[in-house]
């Protein structure tokens, strides 16, 4: 059986010069923001069911272009690769060069930074950082793969079935980082100076840990079906994918330490997949969707999505506001597909605010 923590010896060349790295995506960061400041603007691009991948041992289908992330709305959005795990994700990178270096110390300050300021966590309390960094994994190691494919134009999966499923993937994907958490010695509250402690044994264990629940054929999906079921033939290729997700992951924090790869995968979270539940702004976001339900007026209804009157009628899930509203908080792969699939078209994702700026540094 693969196992993604032996892929971090055979990853670290590949890191190493940069390869659809974490380091160029970093490195891609400071040149767009000059001097580590301004907006980092996301890579465009029209949507793409194409199975074609270019496969290497740390990341896998550079430049691919699809649906992004999942349940954004019911318009097919550009594609965000895996910042921090796999992919250049945040831009593309103008005027690369093979010679470019950003010293760790740099990689570190940027990261602290886009945390703090864009994704909206504190980076030196490790429950926030991991809890954000499951959202980050799951979507390489789960949505930005063959998934890619099963959601895509005459696919099985529905948008609204992958809001269900992404959700719960992410909630189980973080219970498993929590309890990892707890095995290694750190609270919630810890400061991020705890993980310069961890050995990487532990963080090859957390990785196996994750790729194992996450490619495990008889794992029950909420829309009823198991993933050997979901998946058909096409199984292989997602293991393929989430033990190069993973590896990478791992070879991350073999290389620069369990503080980046988390990190990273953090960031990832936080700025790619701003609009899935477990990161920071998806309460706000929930409470604005169902205010802008009532208001028919609402600029929503006139940006270019569907329209009110275009939808469906509002299925019993969406009339109970109050009920809405909670399983959206807590729990969206409780809803029901079509219920699921309303709010998706509905633009639920459109209301998420701007991406903050990063700042200029002090120093």
């Amino acid at each position: 059986m693969p196992n993604p923590a032996r892929k971090a010896r055979s990853a670290r060349n590949a890191l190493a010069v940069g390869h659809g790295s974490y380091r160029h995506f970093l490195l891609g960061v400071a040149r767009r923001t000059g001097n580590h400041a301004g907006r980092m603007r996301a890579a465009q691009g029209p949507s793409s069911a194409s199975s074609n991948r270019r496969q290497g041992t740390v990341c896998t289908h550079l430049g691919r272009r699809s649906r992004v992330g999942g349940y954004v709305g019911a318009e097919v959005r550009p594609v965000q690769r895996d910042p921090g795990m796999l992919r250049d994700v945040i831009g593309e990178e103008r005027g690369r060069r093979t010679d470019d270096e950003l010293p760790p110390q740099g990689e570190v300050g940027l990261l602290e930074r886009m945390l703090h300021h864009q994704a909206g966590v504190d980076p030196d309390r490790v429950g926030q950082v991991f809890d954000l960094a499951a959202v980050g994994i799951v979507n390489g190691a789960w949505r930005n793969g063959p998934v890619e494919d099963w959601h895509a134009g005459e696919g099985p999966l529905t948008d609204g079935a992958m809001l269900r499923i992404n959700a719960h993937t992410t909630w189980r994907v973080r219970e498993i980082v929590r309890r990892w958490r707890s095995e290694v010695g750190m609270a919630a509250g810890s400061p991020a100076a705890a993980l310069d402690d961890v050995d990487v044994d532990e963080t090859n264990l957390l990785s196996a840990r994750i790729w194992r629940w996450l490619v495990r054929p008889m794992r029950q999906l909420p829309i009823g079906v198991t993933l050997a079921e979901l998946a058909g033939d096409g199984l292989q290729e997602y293991r393929d994918h989430a033990d190069t997700a993973l590896g990478s992951f791992a070879a991350t924090a073999e290389r620069r330490g369990a503080r980046c790869a988390l990190w990273g995968a953090a960031a990832h979270g936080g700025l790619a997949c701003r609009h899935w539940w477990g990161t920071p702004g998806w309460p706000q976001l929930v409470e604005t969707f169902v205010a802008v339900l009532d208001d028919p007026d609402h600029a929503h209804w006139t940006m270019g999505i569907e329209r009110r009157d275009g939808l469906i009628p509002e299925p019993a899930q969406v009339i109970d506001r109050t009920e809405l509203r909670r399983a959206l908080l807590r729990c969206p792969w409780t809803l029901e597909t079509e219920a699921a699939d309303w709010v998706v078209r509905a633009g639920i994702g459109f209301l998420q605010p701007p991406l903050p700026p990063l700042p200029v540094p002090t120093s």
